[in-house]
Order: structure tokens, then C-alpha cells, then sequence
């Protein structure tokens, strides 16, 4: 998500590819992630990435053995989150999409999702 594309995604279009490289893979900060080197670090934090993508459960940021999900509220990248402002909804979105263009004759449930969506839930 950092990087704007799949670490994972095939130079060639044959069927299958893309799953094989995800199932091929030993774990760990992908490939892509390597490529677009310090800036892409810089920007996950350093290690928040990496600690999130070990290969094996016990290791992962976020596992039992880590602290579960209060072990990943503790990392440095998240320090300046307001936790309880965000469970609240009291914090407002970094970035906001441009508004979706959804005819709401064809999808009314849709529709109403988008626009509470847009406008915050109340």
C-alpha cells in the first residue's frame, strides 16, 4: 500500500502468476518494498512493515507473544496516534477520496454508505 502497487504482481499476463509469487514467498518485507529502498522504509516506519510480514505467527508484530494488537499501538511509528480519539471517531482522516459517482437509482444501500462514508458517520 506504501509502495501504490503490488509487491507481488507479474511482468507477464499468464494466469496464476501473481499467486504463485504470494505462495513463493519466504516472508518478510517484499521485494518491491527492498527496491524502492530508504524512502519506502522511512515511510513504514522503519521496521513497521518488516515486524508486521514475519513469516512465522510467534514473531509477528501483533502476536500474542508480542503484546497482541496493544504491541502494535506501542510501535514508534504509531506514536502520535490518538488512540481513544480514533475509537471515538473524534480524529479525522489524513486524506479524504474524491466523492464516488454512484447512480443511486442502481444501488440505493450503496448509495447511502457513499455518502455517509463522505461526510462522516453521525
Amino acid at each position: 500500500m506504501l509502495a501504490g502497487r503490488s509487491p507481488f504482481t507479474a511482468d507477464d499476463d499468464e494466469e496464476g502468476t501473481t499467486q504463485r509469487l504470494v505462495l513463493a514467498h519466504p516472508g518478510g518485507v517484499p521485494p518491491l518494498a527492498a527496491a524502492v529502498g530508504a524512502a519506502f522504509a522511512a515511510a513504514a516506519g522503519g521496521d513497521f512493515v518488516g515486524a508486521l510480514l514475519q513469516p512465522r505467527p510467534p514473531a509477528r508484530l501483533g502476536s500474542a507473544e508480542l503484546g497482541g494488537g496493544a504491541g502494535v499501538q506501542r510501535h514508534a511509528w504509531l506514536a502520535g496516534v490518538d488512540w481513544d480519539g480514533l475509537l471515538a471517531m473524534r480524529v479525522p482522516a489524513p486524506r479524504l477520496p474524491p466523492p464516488l459517482d454512484v447512480d443511486a437509482d442502481e444501488d440505493a444501500a450503496l448509495a447511502e454508505l457513499t455518502r455517509r462514508c463522505q461526510q462522516g458517520f453521525d
